[in-house]
């Protein structure tokens, strides 16, 4: 069994994944990602950090990195092909050898982290893209959190996130996933008007029988 849950930074989505967990049978493996934070890209960077670590901080050597046309396409390349081989080969087999798998993002968040950061690259139109939502294997339960941009901005400040979104950011990608309620693949919550638990509820009900 596969479950996903997307959603907005600060809406809940590691206390759900966390509650859902320790209500099901068995212990399901959890699995995070992120467009450039997945395994082979963070080999990668870790190779480049060390070679450079005199000059360069990790986020201060990708800003510079990005800005640079060439470099950022690179980076854009590599992470979706990274992303290709966790989703498409590693989550797909964990999946075919029988493990309940939960996954703390999947391919909705990672192509809105694109969107975001490199709207010149028209991620929705690339073939590459494309393989991987045609590969990626379908949740059986894909649950959406969402919750406001003014609860991500406290809640952020609550959490000390060292490096957030600006708040133009977050009104950006709150705009994206909210263009996502309705989608009948996706089970929408929106976690600034229900409390955890009541929602804790409502997702554990999808697995009661």
């Amino acid at each position: 069994m596969l479950i996903a849950f997307s959603g907005t930074d600060c809406s809940g989505k590691s206390t759900q994944i966390k509650n859902l967990c320790n209500s099901l049978k068995g212990k399901p493996l959890v699995r995070w990602s992120r467009v450039g934070y997945t395994p082979l890209f963070n080999v990668l960077k870790d190779l480049i950090i060390r070679r450079n670590k005199k000059s360069f901080s990790i986020h201060k050597s990708r800003d510079i990195v990005l800005k640079n046309t060439f470099f950022s396409t690179l980076w854009i390349y590599i992470s979706i092909l990274d992303l290709l081989l966790f989703y498409s080969i590693y989550i797909r087999l964990l999946n075919f050898l029988g493990f309940a798998i939960i996954l703390d993002r999947y391919v909705l968040d990672s192509q809105i982290d694109l969107q975001v950061n490199f709207p010149q690259f028209k991620i929705e139109k690339s073939l590459l893209w494309r393989f991987i939502e045609r590969l990626s294997p379908k949740p059986s339960f894909h649950f959406l959190l969402i919750c406001s941009p003014q609860s991500t901005i406290m809640r952020s400040k609550l959490k000390n996130e060292p490096f957030p979104d600006s708040n133009n950011v977050i009104f950006y990608r709150y705009k994206i996933y909210h263009n996502f309620i309705g989608d009948n693949n996706l089970i929408f919550f929106n976690t600034s008007e229900y409390t955890a638990e009541s929602i804790s509820l409502h997702i554990q009900s999808h697995f009661s029988n």
